[in-house]
């Protein structure tokens, strides 16, 4: 049977929400699978520098940025930064939850 799975290696990847709890889990796999993460967070920079931390202990790229993704400003921003540090985006995942 074929696989109708893609490899995420070397696909630049933005994922919201993702400092901690399911979002880290989903960036740290992500990262083995051999994708760049960019680590979206609003208020715990200390988490995000750990899931990005443990995303380059696997040798794979990764960057922290703090951004609202809630709001158009903040969205963009996170855009451009990304762009500014890996030259594009290939997948957008919104995993960014509110109450």
């Amino acid at each position: 049977m074929a696989s109708h799975t893609k490899s995420l290696k070397d696909k630049i990847i933005v994922l919201t929400g993702s400092s901690r709890s399911i979002g880290a889990a989903i960036a740290k796999h992500m990262g083995d699978q051999g994708a760049t993460v960019v680590v979206n967070y609003l208020n715990d920079s200390k988490a995000a520098a750990e899931v990005v931390s443990a995303i380059k202990a696997g040798s794979r790229s990764a960057i922290a940025v703090k951004a609202d993704a809630s709001t158009i400003a903040g969205g963009q921003y996170l855009i451009d930064e990304t762009i500014k540090a890996f030259g594009g985006i290939d997948i957008l995942v919104l995993n960014t939850g509110f109450m």
